[in-house]
């Protein structure tokens, strides 16, 4: 290199930043695929997509795939009237459509069966329906050509309209055994009775029930043999308790989740059934000391206790430590106490200011602190499920619940009055009821605490004033 050339060369950290960036990136600079990738994640809120895909053709086009896969409608005939309209002016959009939700009181079977035309439509949600309407629905024999494909159902209302019998209730099995894809079904059924499944029928693929439905006896099929394949059983409280000894007496053995309703059918007659379990959510009405040894010989790893449930501070601690303990065990949910939170506690605070904050503040605030205060049941007690949190860290097991958030009930209870009543200070321009209920020291120190800002400002100008 001559020494001319040499002399050029000028180091990098001391060149002259004189060229500018111009070649800017920009979101459409982007491939469908990451653009794709951006809009999946824009679930929530749902007016976001609309935005979106208001913004040009391109997004317009990405955001659709995304609004009409799963679309809920209402029981105005005049909406189904335009998105048949849209479908039928934009065929594109009929591939997106894969779970419809809709109330079908008001709608015909053949609008039903239209969407079910779909290619994409795997899902179908009805709701609120008439129980004509439904059976007309259920036994359409176009219906019946269409829903191969169908993965999931779920039916759900509160019949309580003059029955017109148009399918015999015995018939609901039979079409559903006939859909052969149909792996998660949910029934939530009242004011009607569906007959119970009869002897030979099988619903071969379906791995997930969740029922909430009364049936009618006679309860002689054996479970096992209509749902061969289950993985996960949820029986509500609505079933009769023989249908629901039934099932589970006779439900099959491979189950790995189950939710129970709990009283009067007590679950521990049941878990040796399910060597496999792997997650058990359990309401009232067992016996902790029957059930304990029957949890510790199984494979369960998650559990969940619902409200009512005696599991009362020995039964926690001996799921954690002790002979009986549950060395599988992962995580816990454990609702059986419940009460108002947080955000519960302040709004009901608000809603109820002007009794709180009338009379005698003290006397007012001790009969709301006693009315929405934990109600522990027989026992269950605050010391008892802390203890229970310790235990359940020491093992690696996740102790999570409604009654795990009431353990600091009384201090969050003071921490959202504080707040309630600065809120009243400001709103009102009154300090009298902060200062009546925690003295005029007390009250200076909250409000430093829960408008810090606020407080800066008056003391700046505090000093402002004294210096001058």
């Amino acid at each position: 290199m001559s020494r001319a050339a040499h002399a050029r060369i000028v180091p990098l950290h001391s060149a002259p930043r004189t060229v500018a960036m111009t070649d800017k990136t920009s979101l459409l600079s982007l491939p469908d695929e990451l653009l794709r990738a951006i809009v999946a994640g824009i679930d929530t809120p749902r007016e976001q997509l609309h935005k979106v895909a208001r913004v040009c053709r391109r997004l317009r086009s990405l955001a659709e795939e995304y609004l009409y896969e799963s679309i809920t409608l209402t029981s105005r005939y005049e909406q189904y009237e335009l998105l048949l309209d849209a479908f039928q002016r934009r065929p594109r959009l009929r591939s997106f459509v894969k779970a419809p939700l809709m109330p079908i009181s008001k709608i015909s079977a053949t609008i039903v069966t239209t969407l079910l035309q779909f290619p994409a439509c795997t899902e179908l949600s009805l709701m609120d329906f008439s129980q004509m309407t439904l059976d007309e629905i259920i036994g359409s024999s176009y219906l019946s050509r269409r829903v191969p494909k169908i993965q999931r159902l779920i039916i759900k209302a509160d019949i309580t309209k003059t029955y017109h019998e148009t399918l015999p209730p015995s018939a609901w099995w039979c079409v559903l055994a006939a859909w052969p894809r149909l792996r998660d079904l949910e029934l939530d059924i009242k004011g009607f009775w569906l007959a119970s499944p009869g002897d030979g029928l099988g619903l071969s693929a379906l791995r997930r029930l969740r029922l909430s439905a009364a049936m009618l006896p006679p309860h002689d099929a054996v479970f096992a043999e209509t749902c061969p394949i289950l993985d996960e059983l949820s029986i509500g409280p609505i079933g009769t308790n023989s249908f629901t000894h039934h099932i589970l007496s006779s439900g099959p053995s491979g189950l790995l989740c189950l939710a129970h309703p709990g009283k009067p059918v007590a679950i521990e007659q049941y878990i040796a059934r399910y060597p496999q379990l792997k997650s058990i959510h359990i309401g009232p009405g067992f016996d902790p000391g029957l059930l304990l040894p029957l949890l510790a010989a199984s494979q369960i790893e998650e559990m969940t206790f619902d409200r009512g449930s005696p599991a009362a501070d020995d039964f926690l601690a001996g799921l954690l430590v002790g002979p009986q303990r549950m060395f599988n065990l992962r995580r816990v949910e454990v609702n059986h106490v419940i009460a108002l939170a947080r955000s519960g506690l302040y709004q009901k605070l608000v809603h109820d200011q002007s009794f709180i904050l009338s009379g005698e503040i003290h006397t007012k605030a001790q009969a709301f602190r006693a009315e929405y205060r934990p109600q522990w049941p027989p026992g269950c007690t605050r010391a008892g499920l802390s203890r229970a949190v310790d235990l359940a860290e020491a093992a690696g097991v996740s102790l999570s619940g409604t009654a795990v958030s009431c353990i600091n009930w009384d201090a969050e209870f003071d921490e959202q009055f504080e707040r309630f009543l600065v809120m009243c200070a400001l709103a009102n321009d009154s300090l009298e009821a902060l200062v009546a209920y925690y003295g005029e020291e007390c009250a200076g120190d909250i409000l430093i605490r829960h408008r810090p800002a606020l407080a800066h400002l008056i003391v700046d100008a505090v000093r402002r004033r004294h210096g001058a």
